[in-house]
């Protein structure tokens, strides 16, 4: 049996001590984002509690909220085991096109052994129910949750050593394909990480996921400071923490 199905179902996991996760419990940052279609500020919460990984991520126009997804995934080790393993759980995303809402769910079905996923929408060609199979992987992490997921995992360490293959789920699926050009309409991708380089104060990484590269930059704390996706446009820096 694969790994990902065991995690799956010895996942009543351990709960960490906040020193294990190296997150504070709650910490909202503030990114300037830029993309071909024009400069925002995304917000990020991300806080641990009772075992979980919580994510908040709003993007605003000026005081307009545009986007909002809220991502959940759980936090546990395996039995006579220090390691720590990440698995997405829920995510809901919103999204507003021409003061419209869009929504949309994603669910982890343990029983199963898929992601099951429901949209709402004003448009007839996206709604409705579908549950996808899970890739087998050792590691998946939601998009949104990336930095953190692959911390806490130590598979930013790992990919220093060797490049690291691993699946990423778009929890703003499947509007995914509106927001970016030249992405599969799957609600899964298979990623690559390698390390760049690096210097005193900031870690580069490159994330390829098969037609499109990313670079993630780190301080020397490995926390998440920086985003560059050339092929979209897209730069999320941070700005402040609040």
């Amino acid at each position: 049996m694969k790994l990902v199905f065991i995690l799956i179902f010895l996942f009543s996991c351990t709960q960490l001590p906040h020193e294990v996760t190296n997150l504070q419990n709650s910490q909202i940052e503030v990114f300037k984002y830029k993309d071909f279609s024009g400069e925002y500020i995304k917000k990020r919460e991300i806080k641990t509690e009772n075992g979980k990984l919580i994510s908040r991520n709003k993007l605003f126009l000026k005081d307009q909220e545009l986007e909002s997804l809220v991502s959940v995934s759980a936090i546990g080790t395996l039995k006579n085991s220090q390691n720590v393993y990440i698995l997405p759980k829920i995510s809901q995303f919103k999204v507003w096109f021409d003061k419209k809402e869009y929504f949309s769910q994603l669910k982890l079905n343990r029983k199963k052994r898929t992601l099951d996923t429901v949209v709402k929408s004003p448009e007839k060609k996206w709604n409705g129910e579908k549950s996808f199979k899970l890739p087998q992987t050792p590691y998946i992490c939601f998009f949104s949750q990336l930095p953190e997921c692959l911390k806490m995992q130590k598979l930013l360490l790992k990919a220093a050593r060797k490049d690291l293959a691993f699946y990423v789920i778009w929890d703003n699926y499947p509007f995914h394909v509106e927001q970016f050009e030249g992405v599969d309409p799957s609600p899964f991708f298979l990623a690559t990480l390698k390390l760049d380089g690096y210097s005193k104060k900031i870690v580069k990484y490159s994330l390829d996921i098969g037609n499109q590269i990313l670079s993630f930059h780190f301080d020397n704390n490995l926390n998440y400071i920086k985003m560059f996706w050339v092929s979209q446009g897209i730069i999320s820096e941070l700005s402040q923490k609040e």
